[in-house]
């Protein structure tokens, strides 16, 4: 069913966001990405992806959502997780990094540990002063989706990101895709840029990722996603060390 903005706007319900967990080398869980879910009147439930349904969500309302969020577990767990915070190209301007500044603030969440993901649309819509900008307010910057749109070697160099994200595409493909996606992994490591794998949705995927040396690694095969709940109360399950040993 197709939405006007005003009347899809009404039809949302509730909006929040699930935790999803990324892994180092070695197994262990050292940060979750904020995955909004929102659920709609006509009970159909979205992801972060659609953005037309996520961009009817204010953009205030989503720093706070993410910002309290991240305080409780900030305050279970201290400094012991990263946390990773999607912004879309439009939103990454100097008025919106301020809010994000002030939001973050007013909840006491360090600002270092947080990773504001951005996903290259198009090189225009990428506002280098914003991200200097938010270099300079002590965040991380992740270019998100590397290789699904866009996204070249040239503007990682041309912008201050500190982390790339491969796209999960590259693990769907056949060889040719995969051995592209050595290559230029490859490039980007030389230029000193830390490495997420995605899609990693089973042991086959994993093994693959770990030949690659990416630092991180996030998919299915690690949870799909924690409510702020169940992250908050399952303590045990976060600190498990996953077996990524290459077999």
């Amino acid at each position: 069913m197709n939405y006007s903005a005003s009347t899809a706007s009404l039809a949302v319900k509730s909006f929040g966001y699930i935790f999803q967990p990324i892994v180092d080398l070695s197994g262990n869980v050292v940060a979750f990405e904020a995955l909004a879910r929102c659920s709609v009147r006509e009970n159909i439930s979205v992801y972060r992806g659609s953005s037309k349904l996520i961009g009817l969500i204010p953009f205030e309302k989503q720093c706070i959502e993410f910002f309290s969020s991240v305080s409780q577990l900030f305050y279970l767990y201290g400094g012991e997780y990263r946390y990773s915070f999607n912004i879309e190209p439009s939103n990454c301007s100097m008025e919106h990094l301020a809010l994000i500044y002030e939001i973050a603030n007013e909840y006491r969440v360090p600002r270092n540990l947080i990773d504001l993901e951005v996903i290259e649309k198009s090189r225009d819509e990428l506002f280098k002063p914003a991200l200097e900008l938010a270099k300079d307010m002590g965040f991380s910057l992740v270019l998100d989706d590397f290789g699904a749109g866009y996204s070249n070697v040239e503007s990682l160099l041309d912008y201050p990101f500190d982390k790339i994200k491969f796209d999960k595409v590259f693990m769907q493909h056949d060889s040719l895709t995969k051995n592209l996606l050595c290559a230029v992994h490859d490039v980007i490591k030389n230029h000193g840029f830390l490495t997420v794998i995605e899609g990693v949705e089973n042991v086959d995927i994993m093994n693959f990722a770990k030949r690659i040396g990416a630092d991180y690694y996030q998919g299915w095969l690690f949870g799909r996603g924690n409510s702020l709940q169940d992250t908050l109360h399952n303590e045990n399950h976060i600190k498990r060390k996953w077996v990524t040993e290459i077999v």
